[in-house]
């Protein structure tokens, strides 16, 4: 059971912790989307999104590199999956990406959910 002053140093470590990915601080006043092992900040999102289109190796705030995962192993830190199963229960590779100097790994469908929730955040803090 999570108590009172449990939720509150989350959310300020949450607030204050470094991008999972490229390893920026937060700052005030600027979303990131949250992860169970750190926020991923949203130039790293875009460059995901990117990534997960077109393979292309990709510089992550000071040079870290991300590269596309699409074999098994190297889940999702997010959502924990490495695949996608269709209706048929066939699977298929979950494109991901890995930062190389790191052990962080998000997948395509979580960069798009993360992208999501934070422009709906933004949408609500203008509205």
């Amino acid at each position: 059971m999570i108590n009172a002053t449990e939720t509150t140093q989350w959310l300020v470590n949450a607030r204050t912790a470094p991008c999972r990915f490229c390893e920026q601080p937060g700052t005030e006043g600027r979303y990131r989307a949250p992860g169970p092992l750190g926020p991923i900040c949203p130039e790293c999102l875009d460059a995901g999104r990117k990534l997960c289109q077109d393979g292309q190796e990709r510089i992550l705030g000071d040079l870290k590199l991300a590269r596309l995962v699409t074999a098994p192993g190297d889940p999702c830190e997010f959502c924990g999956r490495g695949e996608r199963r269709d209706l048929l229960r066939r699977s298929r590779p979950l494109p991901r990406m890995r930062c190389v100097q790191g052990e962080a790994v998000i997948c395509a469908d979580c960069l798009i959910l993360g992208g999501r929730l934070l422009a709906h955040v933004s949408r609500a803090r203008r509205g």
